[in-house]
């Protein structure tokens, strides 16, 4: 059991990577666009690389306000339950904690919501 508990926890982290690093790709493709927590902005469509990166927020941005604390529980869980019975699995949930504590602070240092006037 603890062996599959590790197996979604790693598959969640790899999804929630996956968002985080294509939304932070996608911002710098369109320079930097998405403003930051201590700027002040909203959208203004203006080139293709723009548009992209409004879809990808709305499609993947989004989400990861779910994910990435979803990621941090499960993690914190797998590497609770990993260090008083399998210890291997320990690296493994703490690999899945950090990428979760990573995203977040990644995703909330962009203003999402705001930038999408919500």
């Amino acid at each position: 059991m603890p062996v599959l508990s590790l197996a979604g926890c790693s598959l969640l982290a790899l999804v929630t990577l996956s968002f985080t690093v294509l939304v932070e790709y996608r911002n710098w493709k369109a320079d930097h666009y998405l403003p930051r927590v201590e700027a002040e902005g909203k959208w203004r469509v203006a080139d293709r690389a723009q548009a992209e990166l409004r879809r990808t927020v709305v499609n993947f941005g989004l989400p990861l306000y779910l994910l990435c604390p979803l990621t941090i529980l499960w993690a914190a869980f797998s590497s609770a339950r990993a260090f008083g019975h399998h210890r291997s699995g320990l690296p493994v949930a703490m690999a899945c904690l950090a990428i979760g504590i990573l995203s977040s602070m990644l995703i909330t240092s962009l203003r999402l919501t705001d930038s999408l006037g919500w």
